[in-house]
């Protein structure tokens, strides 16, 4: 039997309370007043014998099986879900114990010892209320200099530090009936596509810089940056290059699709810029020229996004999965599986082979791009969270939702 001291929440706005863990032989888990030894509450874990117990420093406990599986889970018995599916370890688990001063653990066999780096810790933060707004976040922009984003919320432009340093601040911006928007790539100014087709750019201050008129014949609905330059999606089914300062649309090799235009990616390398439609057609082109490089027809991708490297193209499918392509050869290199509901969102770690989604329940899963493997799980709860971004830094996790609420929601993260 395995013993340890754990931190359960307690109710409401009470400070949390030391529980006595005891695994039985049967596999069922019980939590015992560490005072009198009374039992307070009890659970089964996993499908065969559990060995040993280990509590990392976030409070999560990682239960071995004598089968090998190894998993985390809540120390709140209360907390429905898993912190880390469990996963096959070893042949045979003995015992399971923390790497003092690392966040990795030691698994013991008759093999001998096995060293497993745990997933990275997760630390849930208060939601940023954004500033006089109405209708959620309906599009969303992280800076690629610093943890800061845009947001159109309620018709108006919102710059958020993401850490809370800095209250969000609603951006005066000339544009009427804003639908899009975005930073340029050096981070030094906010792009902002409207109803009408017309885009424009300001500093930080709201200034405008620059314009380009009816550089859609109608709503602009996905704004990207890479490179030196911006592409655009309307809903005239055409993407549109631009250089960002001078702000200036080239007309002369638009990317025109035939359909709906669903989602829309730009490589941050400034090397390749990708676009999907309605009717299944997902199309990469050089962002230099605009020059077709490849397409994939028949399969419909309602979110896009590249690898830090610009390496690879993430899309999420309909049948609630994520496919990862190699964009130099086109080929799919890896289809990662896990979400019981359809992801809304994507988004890669700028420093870490990782991935993260979210979901329409708000559950965020952080994915391994080496092996495909969930590396953390964040229970979350409706509505749908529609946007998602990693800070420059990889140390925040910002996600938004087109709701009624207009916050959005942060997560800290400890390294990958």
């Amino acid at each position: 039997m395995g013993l340890a001291l754990v931190k359960v929440p307690g109710e409401a706005d009470a400070p949390a309370e030391t529980r006595l863990l005891a695994l039985g032989i049967s596999g069922d888990v019980t939590w015992f007043d560490p005072e009198d030894l009374s039992a307070m509450s009890s659970r089964t874990f996993g499908s065969s014998r559990l060995t040993s117990v280990a509590v990392d420093d976030t409070g999560v406990l990682w239960m071995s099986e004598r089968s090998g599986q190894l998993g985390g889970y809540w120390p709140d018995p209360a907390k429905e879900g898993v912190a880390q599916p469990p996963f096959q370890a070893a042949d045979e688990i003995d015992a399971v114990r923390m790497v003092p001063g690392k966040r990795a653990l030691l698994t013991i066999a008759g093999s001998g010892l096995v060293r497993f780096p745990l997933p990275p810790a997760f630390e849930t933060c208060a939601p940023l209320a954004l500033p006089s707004v109405d209708g959620g976040v309906q599009a969303f922009a992280m800076s690629p200099k610093a943890p800061v984003t845009v947001a159109l919320s309620g018709g108006k432009v919102v710059i958020t530090d993401v850490t809370g340093k800095a209250p969000p601040r609603v951006l005066t911006v000339a544009l009427a009936e804003p639908t899009a928007v975005s930073f340029t790539p050096d981070g030094q100014l906010i792009a902002v596509g409207s109803r009408s087709g017309h885009l424009q750019t300001y500093d930080l201050s709201g200034e405008p810089v620059g314009e380009a008129e009816r550089a859609h014949r109608g709503s602009v609905l996905f704004l990207g940056a890479g490179g030196k330059r911006l592409v655009s999606a309307g809903r005239d089914f055409q993407v549109v290059r631009l250089d960002a300062n001078p702000l200036e649309a080239h007309r002369d090799d638009v990317s025109q699709h035939h359909a709906y235009i669903a989602s829309l990616a730009v490589d941050p390398k400034g090397l390749h810029y990708a676009s999907a439609d309605q009717e299944g057609v997902l199309i990469m082109r050089r962002l230099e020229d605009g020059i077709i490089l490849w397409s994939k027809i028949g399969r419909f991708f309602r979110g896009l996004a590249f690898s830090p490297d610009g390496r690879q193209l993430a899309g999420i499918e309909h049948d609630n999965t994520v496919v990862l392509f190699d964009v130099g050869s086109r080929e799919e290199v890896r289809t990662l599986s896990g979400h019981t509901k359809p992801p809304s969102a994507l988004a890669f770690h700028p420093t870490a082979p990782a991935l993260a989604t979210v979901d329409s329940e708000g559950t965020i899963r952080l994915w391994s791009l080496t092996d495909g493997s969930q590396l953390a799980t964040v229970p979350g709860k409706p509505p749908s969270l529609d946007v998602l971004a990693f800070s420059p830094d990889g140390q925040w996790l910002v996600t938004g939702a087109v709701d009624s609420h207009g916050s959005m929601h942060r997560v800290r993260l400890g390294s990958p």
